[in-house]
């Protein structure tokens, strides 16, 4: 479901894995934000693109659009779910970044 050449969020990328994984089976480029220093440093290490610290809404206009953001066994650990994925919908490409 991943297009060829996206720009893929990886919120909570944790060692980078599944980037790892879309990376190569997507050809597409993905960026990580994961809080935790050495998760990011394994991630990194895989040649994902990481930001280490929590997805907070200042990051949206630094780290530009996507095409997917992808929250891989993040959200059921989030308190306001909905909240959270409303203010991240302008992380989208077309959402007037």
């Amino acid at each position: 479901m991943i297009p060829s050449g996206a720009r893929v969020l990886d919120v909570g990328c944790g060692t980078g894995s599944v980037s790892r994984l879309i990376m190569d089976a997507c050809h597409c480029t993905v960026f990580g934000i994961e809080p935790d220093a050495d998760r990011a440093a394994a991630a990194t290490s895989k040649g994902v693109d990481v930001v280490g610290a929590k997805l907070i809404e200042e990051l949206i206009p630094q780290l530009g659009p996507f095409d997917v953001v992808l929250f891989a066994d993040v959200l059921e650990h989030l308190v306001d779910r909905f909240g959270t994925l409303r203010w991240r919908k302008g992380f989208f490409a077309g959402e007037g970044l």
